[in-house]
């Protein structure tokens, strides 16, 4: 992976005036330690993106999953409250049905 090395204040005082390292006019050390900072950062940056992609996927699938939930309270609440056999028979055909579907 190619990193774009720049920094905002960390280098400006080592840097030239657009921010970047002017390695001819800093010691090595810093340079180093510059890249190292800036390639740590860009990481971090990237496994943040990727943590917020990941939280975003568990929240829908656990939205989904509460909806899940609610239609199948629904369709067992209609089976205690069938009146007759006819309706109870419907009532457990249903909650099969909400039971099987894929979330």
């Amino acid at each position: 992976m190619t990193y774009t090395y720049r920094t905002d204040k960390l280098l400006d005082a080592i840097g030239n005036d657009h921010g970047y390292v002017n390695q001819q006019n800093c010691p090595r050390q810093w340079v180093g330690f510059a890249i190292e900072l800036e390639t740590e950062l860009q990481e971090a940056t990237f496994e943040i993106e990727r943590l917020k992609k990941s939280n975003l996927q568990l929240r829908e699938g656990a939205e989904e999953q509460k909806q899940r939930i609610k239609r199948l309270e629904e369709a067992g609440d209609a089976i205690l409250n069938a009146n007759n056999d006819d309706e109870e028979y419907e009532a457990i055909k249903q909650w099969y049905k909400v039971k099987e579907a894929k979330p």
